[in-house]
């Protein structure tokens, strides 16, 4: 009854000064506030790179032309060269013992259409590997063959939004569509993917055909994009980078020409685990900075803390007079300034939740708030209240009620 007493007690102090009360609070809310919506930023994009590694998976390397560089005089030109071959695709497969599986694609956009339906939609050519390389499984139906891929037969697998676009509710498995003026079967239709990794395009909004179709009937050329390659394991990844490295070195008699390499070998899962890290260490140094506002916070408390008793000296005094022990004046205050913490940590909280979903919402960023720095946010502004209010509360109870009421 004593606590709730103290309590009730420091509610009615706390309210008979509410400027006061909000300014003292204002700083441990804007701390809250600011370092939850830092932190759920910086943990939104760590979980989208989790997630855009375990798409990818951690065991795929991608052989890109080089880029071309830019002739004096030429405002159009190619950003890549045209170095890569499908003889390169099965060199790798056959030659390197780290690998174990080889996609080559070769991909533009193309106008597909059924019916009185059409589309704008990324046409990849790519082998039937693409699926277990690349990870996309199929929602239904099949992927075309190795028999069909290696005889340029016009099959194609759908992206759901291509698929939705064209056929709504019909099933388009077995369907005749046609990219550009060349008729496809649907075979089958992928799963849902959503957006690319760079958050560009609509990784749904394709189809995939044989490789050999899309190069000889749909786009008419004999160079590649890139080659997807699924290694054995992790470990190999350098190993399997350099007999990649060597094999193509040798299919395009660089040594022999004495040539720099005209490919590069990507480990994306690499890059994103290096995005990873420099997301991570530029949210803690975000909260860090962050912690300092709460800080701040923590002393505005303090400020007014020492303000509050200076002006209830006779108050005290008072109390003190008619049998209140030190303890109680020291419950009485600390009471006070664990109320402005408390108060200001939930509110702080509520305004960050906030701001972090609109962003979330107003923006392409992903926002994500452990409950465990909820937990922290809240509980550093309780430490930072009782630690404002120890010296005040200290203070007050040392006072001797005689000087206390001679001073009023």
């Amino acid at each position: 009854m004593r606590v709730l007493r103290n309590v009730w007690i420091s509610v009615r102090s706390l309210c008979r000064h509410k400027l006061r009360t909000t300014m003292a609070m204002s700083g441990l809310v804007v701390g809250v506030a600011v370092t939850l919506v830092m932190v759920g930023v910086g943990e939104g994009a760590r979980r989208d790179v989790v997630q855009q590694i375990e798409r990818l998976g951690s065991n795929q390397l991608v052989v890109y032309p080089a880029k071309a560089l830019p002739l004096p005089g030429r405002e159009l030109q190619r950003s890549r060269t045209v170095s890569l071959r499908l003889a390169d695709a099965d060199a790798i497969g056959a030659e390197c013992d780290t690998i174990v599986r080889t996609a080559p694609t070769s991909s533009s956009p193309r106008r597909v259409k059924f019916g009185r339906r059409s589309a704008m939609v990324s046409v990849i050519g790519t082998s039937p590997a693409y699926e277990r390389v690349c990870n996309r499984p199929l929602q239904r139906g099949r992927y075309f063959t190795d028999a069909e891929s290696d005889r340029a037969r016009r099959t194609a697998v759908l992206g759901t939004t291509v698929a939705d676009k064209l056929f709504g509710r019909i099933d388009p498995v077995g369907q005749l569509i046609r990219i550009g003026a060349v008729p496809f079967e649907v075979v089958g239709v992928l799963a849902s993917r959503g957006v690319s990794l760079d958050g560009g395009s609509d990784e749904d909004n394709t189809i995939l055909v044989p490789i050999r179709t899309a190069m000889r009937r749909l786009f008419q050329v004999d160079h590649l994009d890139g080659i997807y390659l699924q290694v054995r394991g992790t470990e190999l990844l350098p190993a399997a980078e350099r007999q990649i490295a060597t094999v193509l070195r040798r299919q395009h008699d660089l040594a022999w020409h004495r040539r720099p390499d005209d490919f590069e070998v990507e480990d994306q899962a690499r890059a994103l685990r290096a995005e990873m890290d420099a997301s991570g260490s530029f949210t803690a140094m975000i909260a860090g900075t962050a912690g300092i506002s709460l800080f701040v916070g923590g002393i505005g408390i303090l400020a007014v803390m020492l303000i509050t008793i200076r002006e209830r000296v006779g108050e005290i005094g008072l109390r003190m007079a008619i049998g209140a022990r030190p303890q109680d004046i020291l419950i009485q205050f600390l009471s006070e300034s664990v109320l402005l913490g408390a108060c200001g940590g939930v509110l702080g909280l509520a305004l960050g939740l906030g701001v972090a979903s609109c962003v979330g919402e107003c923006t392409e960023w992903t926002t994500y708030v452990a409950p465990t720095w909820m937990l922290a946010a809240v509980g550093a502004s309780l430490v930072l209240g009782v630690g404002a209010g120890v010296y005040p509360a200290m203070r007050a109870a040392r006072m001797d009620p005689i000087v206390a009421l001679r001073a009023d």
